[in-house]
């Protein structure tokens, strides 16, 4: 996985954009970026889906594109999913994953908590020993049956 800074001088604060290994667009981030609606919506519709592109975007488009280096420590996964129980279980499992799918376990936890939060009334979180066992990072929860 790389991760991409995209900054302008017509917003503050950063766009994140997540490209997997084949190049392909998988996550993008504009919680630490302050942009009027329409611009937001104009870079969501032009940022390029594949990685090869963003040089192109960048010069179309004034923007700086960076790469910057992913670190995910096992603690900021933990307290991210919130439940904190079972640890020196999940620590062993997620000790062995590779360092690309734990940036996959971490950003897709975030689709797996929305979930939660949307099935609040009859859903309880999985432990993270559970999560992690069951990679249930690999869950699509954007189409989980409600």
């Amino acid at each position: 996985m790389k991760k991409y800074a995209i900054t302008k001088g017509s917003f503050s604060g950063t766009i994140w954009a997540l490209y997997n290994e084949e190049g392909c667009l998988v996550y993008l981030n504009f919680e630490d970026a302050v942009i009027p609606a329409d611009l937001m919506q104009s870079y969501k519709r032009y940022i390029p889906v594949g990685s090869g592109q963003l040089s192109d975007f960048a010069a179309r488009s004034g923007a700086t594109v960076t790469e910057v280096s992913i670190a995910i420590s096992f603690e900021q996964w933990y307290h991210l999913l919130g439940v904190l129980r079972n640890k020196e279980r999940a620590m062993s499992i997620w000790n062995k994953l590779t360092a690309e799918t734990k940036v996959q376990a971490f950003y897709n936890t975030k689709k797996y908590l929305k979930y939660c939060s949307k099935n609040a009334s009859w859903y309880n979180k999985m432990y993270p020993d559970t999560y992690l066992r069951g990679r249930h990072w690999e869950t699509d929860w954007d189409r989980v049956a409600h």
